[in-house]
């Protein structure tokens, strides 16, 4: 599946309470996803989600993998909200 679906099908899941499922999905599209924009739009939305489920030790990694991946890309501002909201909740 691409991995703009399987986002989008995480979002899903997570909008209908499907924490489990939400969190499998994102964990597979990061192992599978390559750098770029929708790598890190799921490493902010997973990072996200782990501290809500208070498992902040876990979050830390991926958020902090998502402000370097941005910093990586070649995208202008395409990324900003998303960088700015990762190192928000790094605080």
């Amino acid at each position: 599946m691409d991995g703009s679906l399987q986002f989008q099908k995480a979002l899903l899941q997570l909008d209908h309470g499907r924490v489990e499922r939400a969190e499998t999905t994102l964990r597979v599209l990061l192992e599978s996803e390559r750098p770029g924009v929708i790598r890190v739009l799921a490493l902010v939305v997973y990072g996200e989600l782990l501290q809500h489920l208070g498992r902040g030790d876990e979050a830390t990694a991926y958020l902090e993998a998502a402000v370097r991946e941005t910093a990586d890309l070649d995208v202008d501002d395409l990324l900003d909200v998303e960088a700015e909201r990762a190192r928000d909740l790094l605080e």
